[in-house]
């Protein structure tokens, strides 16, 4: 957690303790049930059991998506930044971004800059749903629906 988002609070990690409390759970590049060997991939299971919705996202349907997930969305490997860019571009135009977390977490100079670089101020390429869908594979409608289910689904685990 403190490096991939810089903080060290064990409550607002997503473990065994708090599945069930999320309202949508992502199993992105991920195999659970033959690369994890703890309790997590039976309460995924019970979770979806309970009605929160689990989606993976992975290159290829594997045991995961045949058994967790009730949307699974190929995508080509090494291509999941694309789509995660994507993603922010549609909360940073809708407004569906997380400023509670933003201004308490986020570096502002270099989030100003980070947001230049997804709107395509920076370049002259707007990181679109659409420029995704030409080097993911996941078609934009996909990026964009997906995107506001993410935003709109807290906690998402």
């Amino acid at each position: 957690m403190q490096w991939v988002q810089g903080i060290r609070v064990r409550a607002e990690r997503c473990d065994e303790g708090n599945i069930f409390d999320a309202k949508l759970i992502v199993l992105w590049g991920t195999n659970r049930p033959s690369t994890l060997s703890d309790a997590s991939t039976f309460n995924v299971l019970r979770a979806k059991e309970r009605g929160i919705p689990v989606i993976q996202i992975e290159h290829r349907l594997n045991m995961s998506g045949e058994v967790l997930a009730d949307q699974w969305i190929p995508i080509r490997p090494t291509t999941d930044v694309a789509m995660m860019i994507a993603m922010a571009n549609v909360w940073l135009k809708e407004n569906l971004c997380d400023k509670e977390y933003i201004t308490k977490y986020v570096e502002p100079e270099g989030y100003k800059k980070w947001v230049a670089y997804v709107l395509g101020q920076e370049d002259g390429v707007d990181k679109t749903p659409q420029w995704a869908e030409v080097i993911c594979g996941v078609p934009a409608e996909t990026i964009t629906e997906f995107a506001r289910l993410y935003a709109r689904s807290k906690p998402v685990h």
